[in-house]
């Protein structure tokens, strides 16, 4: 009978020893570190103007004065880029061009506005972003894989 409670005591230790490792596994096919697949980082192309004024103006550090000057511009801004984006009648490529043209004409709004110094760090801000954002081109980051 002491065989028999030993075999239990052993056998009901390694079941809850090796449960406890299987219940300290992350499941099978969830989502990985970073957070569920597709989640976006922030707000993108299409932020809105307050959220471009505020990310500008950590950025360059603007004065009051600058921050008055560049809303508006950048609420022309981002209307303009959504009325592109929503205008079904472009195909993808020719709404990636329009925005584009889109953007440089407001930036050069913006630095008219921006002291030398604002404008230095402005162009590296407009570099890291380059085409396709920071990592460049679609095509190019598959490359590098």
């Amino acid at each position: 009978m002491n065989a028999l409670k030993r075999s239990l005591f052993t056998l009901a230790l390694v079941a809850g020893v090796s449960s406890s490792t299987l219940l300290a596994q992350p499941p099978e096919g969830g989502p990985g570190p970073g957070g569920p697949a597709g989640e976006r980082r922030g707000p993108g192309m299409m932020a809105n103007a307050a959220d471009r004024l505020k990310q500008l103006s950590e950025a360059l550090g603007l004065t009051e004065e600058q921050k008055t000057q560049i809303t508006p511009i950048l609420t022309e801004e981002v209307a303009a880029l959504k009325a592109i984006w929503d205008d079904k009648s472009l195909d993808r490529p020719a709404q990636r061009e329009k925005m584009k043209s889109v953007r440089e004409s407001f930036a050069t709004k913006i630095e008219a506005i921006l002291t030398p110094d604002q404008k230095a760090k402005f162009e590296k801000l407009k570099a890291m972003r380059g085409p396709g954002g920071p990592g460049g081109p679609r095509k190019e980051r598959e490359e590098k894989k």
